[in-house]
């Protein structure tokens, strides 16, 4: 693992590396001074605390004289880039006392720091410029540490290998010939790369000593080491992950602030070989012959092929990104293929690779393949070549059913009637009432004689489309899987709700499906929302590139007065004027306390839950969790939970690409679960699951028919709220379960079967793919109306906000929205940046058009300098 911590105060960083902490007798090591940069400096050998301080203060080390140019109170000092080793590996060394092992992971870690340095670089700014120059040198301090901090039950460390490679923030620049600030944001962004890197180059090490290594999913250890030693000497982790859990601390910077902010001092009483005394009787008999044993050669580690491993990595990654930077599907690679190849092998593939499309975009190199491109060329190209190729639906003017349909409705019904396009769009705002004028569309559709098959990406979405006068609506999976219902729209016309949530590869197969049958498409959708999760932004790259034009729907119905002007600006992309018309409402509260802020929540949301419906929205499932505690905690207490609670089986999604289920070190015996989604051979029918044991291997070959699931349980009491989290029925049957439909629980079964209070249908006590419905994702949110939606957003989640996530949350609400943080500056920060990705059409079409105006400029600057005479531009249209 790699953590990398800025370090913004000189006395903080004095105190965090100082004698006290890292110098201890027996347990810590002295630091080495490391990098050019150093040298440049005279800094070599061991660290004296006199010299660290002095650049702290950005104090020459030796003359004190002023280093670089800043002296702000709040410059940035340096950055502490901590790199762990594996639990397996921390213990093994302590409990064998191989030194060979720290020396391994030393080598590794300087050496991944020495390919970082050759990186570093610093800004250009005197004589006009403004650009930057690599200078290849750092100064860098290596701490070698070898226990935890201590934990709450005995007050001792634990086992914990890890060195801290701090990186001062200086850096020798030629070009000005002086020292200047670093800028470390490429290696900020690069850092699962780097943490790759270290992590091959200590397994290959370690390998070599006669420790074979062997891939847990995304983690890698020690092979035979068992999981009870691990977990036996992960104390530590565990407090840090019960507290991050506590606060709704999902970011892994957070968590390590978090760590920091939670350590105990070390206690320097027990000298090192004590502590190794003290963690071998912890150990049970059979725990300390696993670990004697270790240096056999039992173990046969996987090996696989460096081409191998990066058509995994190229998988996962282009299953969702058309796009991938060259760093990313590396430290994929990396993480799949540890113990089988090198950063080196790696990197020579990816170089030799004809079959891939390569580019430099916004300053960093990506790939894609061809058939991404062809993909999206084939899906433009069918939008692109039915441009006027059909008849109006109608021709005379329409009179409207539904007279209260406003200007832009109106104009949105029109235009699908009258165009002379295969392929429509309806861009609409959230609430601007999209199933009302589809409505009316498909009623003067059918009048005209035609039929309107409507589909949409998610179930919830197709359950809106049913309520909205749409009966026979679809999943889009489900009418790509039904050949009869792609016959049925032969020559009418298809309907696809929600279309920003559809991918470039659906898209493209329902494109596929209209060409065979010659229908018209029709899509709605709002790419200012949220988009699929699948590769491709399909909606946004039809409007850019595909020459559709979409008619826009502005008119906001959903909310009324300030309310509407808030969500009309964050619906325009003005998050800052949205944010700010939600502030001169008094609907965002800023407070500090974690516990405090969640009690106000709560005690909003119990108070208008009493006058109509109210949603919880958070950008995290842990925040999320953390808001559901305090809900049922309080509604107990009111007396509107039962007290009793039933704990039933709880099935949470993984999310794994096929790449990711068609390796099977990602499996753990009696935790995952399998649930096919479809048929397959072997007597494998839709709807059915598989436990994962051991003595049962997992269908690898098919990956594309089933889901993974992490196995748990769910505490729920009479009175509680649930949310269905997969579709399904009920355990008679009789009636279907849809993904994202909340209940409110009645009661229990004398089996201990679930009752709805709406409709009396009982669910089995394993049905699995139930959730807490008080609070949301905004992901999950997005579709769905309430009276009042309530946001929790305080900084430890703000890594999964965005403006589309933002915009999606406050839209939810019909009368009143209100934002609870503890931290307003960086909300507005977070929620201004876009997730949008951008597709392999549109960087290959940026590239042309910046080479174009490249050729442009330069026949500019040739034709200033080499002005023909008027005999010659004569003599040279004369050739012409």
């Amino acid at each position: 693992m790699l953590r990398i911590t800025a370090q913004k105060s000189a006395a903080q960083a004095k105190r965090y590396f100082s004698r006290s902490d890292y110098f201890i007798d027996g347990q810590e090591l002295a630091g080495h001074w490391h990098g050019s940069g150093a040298d440049r400096l005279g800094l070599t050998g061991e660290v004296r605390q006199a010299d660290f301080d002095a650049i702290c203060d950005n104090r020459h080390p030796l003359t004190h004289d002023p280093l670089t140019a800043r002296h702000r109170h709040q410059r940035r000092v340096g950055w502490d880039l901590t790199f762990d080793v594996p639990k397996d590996v921390s213990v093994l060394h302590a409990i064998s006392g191989d030194q060979r092992i720290e020396e391994a992971f030393r080598l590794s870690v300087r050496e991944t720091m020495h390919e970082i340095e050759a990186e570093i670089t610093t800004r250009v700014r005197r004589g006009g410029q403004n650009g930057t120059q690599t200078t290849g040198n750092l100064v860098w301090a290596e701490f070698l540490h070898r226990t935890s901090r201590p934990t709450a039950e005995d007050h001792k460390p634990d086992p914990h290998l890890h060195l801290h490679a701090y990186v001062f923030n200086a850096t020798f620049c030629t070009a000005e010939n002086r020292w200047q600030a670093i800028d470390l944001a490429g290696i900020v962004k690069d850092s699962a790369y780097w943490r790759g890197v270290a992590d091959a180059r200590l397994a290959s090490r370690l390998d070599a000593l006669g420790y074979p290594v062997e891939r847990r999913g995304q983690q890698w250890g020690i092979a035979g080491v068992p999981t009870s030693v691990r977990e036996k000497f992960s104390r530590r982790t565990r407090e840090v992950e019960d507290a991050a859990m506590r606060l709704g601390v999902t970011d892994p910077a957070e968590k390590a602030t978090l760590g920091a902010r939670t350590r105990r001092a070390k206690d320097k009483s027990l000298a090192y070989d004590e502590l190794r005394e003290y963690w071998r009787e912890r150990l049970t008999d059979a725990e300390r012959e696993s670990l004697t044993r270790q240096s056999s050669r039992d173990h046969q580690p996987e090996r696989r092929s460096a081409a191998a491993i990066l058509d995994q990595a190229l998988s996962h990654c282009l299953t969702r990104d058309s796009v991938v930077r060259e760093r990313d599907l590396l430290a994929k690679a990396l993480q799949f293929g540890i113990g089988s190849t090198s950063p080196e092998s790696l990197r020579n593939e990816l170089a030799n690779r004809t079959n891939l499309r390569r580019a430099t975009f916004r300053g960093h190199a990506v790939v894609t393949t061809p058939e991404v491109l062809a993909e999206e060329k084939r899906m433009l190209d069918f939008a692109r070549s039915g441009a006027g190729q059909v008849a109006p639906i109608q021709r005379n003017p329409h009179t409207f059913r539904r007279s209260w349909l406003n200007a832009d409705q109106k104009a949105a019904v029109h235009h699908v009637l009258t165009t002379t396009d295969r392929v429509t769009i309806i861009r609409g705002a959230a609430g601007v009432g999209k199933s009302t004028l589809s409505a009316e569309a498909a009623e003067a559709i059918s009048a005209a004689g035609k039929r309107v098959v409507a589909v949409a990406p998610t179930a919830a979405a197709r359950d809106v489309l049913r309520a909205d006068g749409f009966p026979d609506a679809q999943t889009v999976a489900a009418f790509l899987q039904n050949q009869a219902a792609q016959q049925s729209v032969s020559g009418q016309v298809l309907w696809v709700d929600e279309a920003s949530l559809v991918g470039v590869r659906e898209m493209t197969r329902l494109f596929d499906v209209a060409r065979d049958t010659g229908c018209r498409v029709v899509l709605s959708g709002d790419t200012a929302q949220h988009h699929s999760v699948a590769r491709g932004d399909a909606l946004r790259l039809l409007q850019a590139r595909g020459g559709v034009q979409a008619v826009e729907v502005r008119e906001i119905t959903r909310q009324r007065g300030a309310y509407k002007q808030a969500v009309g600006a964050l619906a325009r992309g003005d998050t800052e004027q949205g944010l700010a018309q939600l502030e001169r409402l008094g609907w965002v509260r800023e407070i500090a306390d974690a516990a405090e802020r969640r009690a106000a929540l709560t005690a909003e949301y119990l108070a208008a839950s009493r006058k109509g419906s109210v949603l919880v929205v958070a950008p995290t499932h842990a925040e999320g969790d953390a808001v559901t505690a305090e809900i049922r905690d309080k509604l107990r207490i009111t007396g509107r939970l039962g007290t009793d609670q039933q704990r039933i089986r709880k099935l949470t999604p993984m999310h794994w690409t096929d790449a990711e289920k068609q390796d099977a070190s990602r499996y753990i015996s009696g935790q995952h679960v399998l649930h096919f989604h479809q048929n397959a051979a072997g007597g494998v029918r839709r709807g059915m699951q598989q436990t994962v044991t051991d003595d049962r291997p997992v269908p690898t070959m098919l990956a594309d028919r089933f889901e993974v699931y992490a196995a748990s349980e769910l505490a729920i009491s009479e009175g509680d709220r649930v949310r269905i989290t997969a579709n399904g029925s009920t355990a008679d049957g009789r009636h279907r379960l849809t993904n994202g439909t909340i209940y409110t629980v009645s009661g229990f079964t004398a089996g201990g079967d679930i009752v709805f209070r709406e409709n009396g249908w009982i669910v089995s006590k394993n049905y699995g793919f139930l959730a807490h419905g008080y609070a949301v994702t905004s992901h999950a949110s997005q579709g769905r109306t309430v009276d009042h939606v309530l946001l929790s957003e305080p900084a430890a989640s703000l890594g999964a906000a965005s403006r589309e996530q933002f915009y999606v949350s406050v839209s939810r609400g019909k009368h009143g929205c209100t934002v609870y943080t503890d931290d307003r500056a960086a909300l507005a920060e977070a929620v201004s940046q876009s997730d949008s990705r951008i597709t392999a059409t549109e960087v290959w079409a940026k590239i042309a058009e910046e080479s174009q105006q490249q050729t442009h400029r330069t026949q500019q600057v040739m034709a200033r300098s080499y002005p023909q005479s008027e005999a010659e531009s004569e003599a040279t249209r004369e050739r012409r």
